[in-house]
């Protein structure tokens, strides 16, 4: 059997395309770094490939979250340790003013400087994060948790008792801060010594 010229020379071009293509693909295999540049390269690694980054974007995710929990318990933290200091000042002036020694002016300095303090408690407990959320008004973060009544006085609680939870990994939620009913309100009312906001 006789092969033609012409088959040959097809021959000779299919191949000749075939190692080009082959050479292509492998450029695009050095050039990325990577084996599978098209899904059609291996269908089976590259079907794995987007499962891993699937996981991987989710890794990621979570990653995200635990570093917004870590900054909202230290935001949170500072806050509490700013109105821990205002009450341990409070409590000085307190057994201060019981000193009988104390003119009627010294009375009134101390009973100014009670007022501030009591404004600034309330003013940590309306403290807002880096986007404009009050940290302790559990899921009603729009608005201050702690409202005063301008012609009573009384300050209420208008926000929830829930705390807001992230997803950290897979089966894990974290609370990244606690409801400002659970934190301001938790002084039994019986106590004797606190006068209690209205829940």
């Amino acid at each position: 059997m006789r092969i033609s010229t012409v088959t040959i020379y097809e021959q000779s071009v299919s191949s000749l395309n075939r190692q080009q293509s082959e050479y292509l693909r492998v450029g695009q295999q050095i050039a990325s770094g990577r084996r599978v540049v098209n899904p059609s390269d291996d269908p089976q690694a590259a079907s794995r490939t987007i499962g891993v980054q699937q996981a991987k974007a989710l890794d990621e995710q979570y990653a995200r979250a635990r570093v917004s929990v870590r900054n909202t318990l230290s935001q949170e933290e500072s806050t509490l340790n700013t109105a821990s200091d205002a009450i341990a000042r409070a409590k000085t002036l307190l057994v201060q003013a019981g000193n009988g020694a104390l003119s009627d002016a010294d009375r009134t300095a101390i009973s100014k400087e009670l007022q501030g303090i009591y404004e600034s408690l309330i003013g940590q407990a309306n403290s807002t994060d880096g986007n404009g959320h009050y940290l302790f008004g559990g899921y009603q973060d729009s608005s201050p948790p702690f409202q005063k009544d301008p012609a009573t006085g009384k300050v209420s609680y208008v926000g929830d008792s829930n705390a807001h939870m992230q997803q950290v990994d897979s089966a894990r939620w974290l609370s990244g801060v606690d409801a400002g009913k659970d934190i301001f309100l938790s002084v039994p009312s019986g106590s004797g010594y606190v006068a209690h906001a209205e829940h």
